[in-house]
């Protein structure tokens, strides 16, 4: 907010995230979700500092598309459309992987079909009550699936489940999931996250209308079938049927019928994998990335951008 007062002749490049809204994104999203005056007027208050801040600020980067469609429309212009980037030459497909869990448990060395879910929290922006009911109704058809769902116990984002405490244990009060069917790990290692996605018979990613999670594309780089909601940031990566499938947020049916089609016919699935591959090599490799972003501050100072002392490393 206050960057121009202390350096008012430095170039200023934002980070245009998320700007808030009321209508049109996460607010609302859900069916039990109509948002009153007051949450509308609190909205608006929270993006004063980014109102601020982009008055200050010459240049803007948003991840994607339909992250900088939310921002005012005389901003738009001065916010360019770059990612961070993810290293394909790590998260890449390995057909001989397993994944080593935190508590010792090894997943993937039996052959048993997995179907995975990764999320910073387990909580509904990310769609996990949708996932954990598709997981029930799952498992009454494919004993044999195990579910492993990755993620911490507090909220992120939106609200605790009424009672307080987690949304996993509020949930599993009221779903049948036999033990043997279902893992919760916790937060890991990203190498070990890596090696879940390598793993993975399924993938499933589901998000409100919001900033579009970097485990989807690392996922994808990995070779992982994604099944996805249908919801405007997932859209902007995922073509369904082409390299991914897409279900409606709300629907579990349709979600564990994609989970069934994906377990019982892998390899129908396979060139959505290769393609799920190619679309982030295409448009998020992390050189390339890095390539737009230093075109970008090139352009905002008029000097060619030498870096950080180490970067390359």
């Amino acid at each position: 907010m206050f960057l121009k007062d202390v350096l008012p002749q430095v170039p200023a490049l934002g980070y245009c995230e998320f700007f808030y809204r009321s209508e049109g994104a996460d607010i609302g999203f859900s069916p039990d979700d109509r948002p009153d005056l007051e949450t509308r007027k609190r909205l608006r208050l929270r993006n004063v500092a980014q109102l601020l801040s982009l008055e200050a600020i010459e240049a803007g980067i948003s991840p994607t598309h339909w992250q900088r469609s939310l921002y005012p429309a005389d901003a738009r212009g001065r916010i360019s459309v770059c990612h961070e980037g993810i290293d394909t030459a790590r998260f890449r497909p390995d057909p001989t992987a397993s994944a080593t869990l935190p508590d010792g448990r090894v997943l993937g060395a039996d052959g048993r079909p997995i179907v995975t879910f990764v999320a910073r929290d387990l909580e509904p922006y990310r769609g996990f009550p949708q996932a954990l009911e598709a997981a029930a109704k799952v498992v009454r058809q494919r004993a044999d699936a195990l579910f492993v769902f990755v993620g911490g116990d507090g909220v992120s984002y939106g609200v605790p489940p009424p009672g307080g405490g987690a949304w996993k244990d509020h949930l599993l009060k009221s779903l049948d999931i036999p033990q043997e069917n279902i893992v919760f790990p916790g937060p890991v290692p990203h190498s070990v996250l890596r090696q879940i996605y390598q793993i993975s018979s399924a993938h499933l990613y589901l998000t409100y209308p919001f900033v579009l999670s970097w485990s989807v594309l690392e996922a994808m780089a990995c070779g992982a079938l994604v099944i996805g909601s249908d919801t405007a940031p997932v859209q902007e990566v995922i073509r369904s049927g082409k390299n991914g499938l897409l279900v409606p947020f709300f629907d579990t049916d349709a979600l564990a019928e994609a989970i069934l089609g994906a377990l019982a016919n892998p390899e129908r699935h396979f060139a959505m994998r290769v393609a799920a591959r190619r679309t982030v090599e295409r448009r998020f490799r992390l050189a390339e990335c890095l390539n737009r972003q230093q075109n970008i501050i090139e352009k905002l100072t008029g000097k060619p951008f030498r870096g950080i002392q180490g970067a390359a490393a």
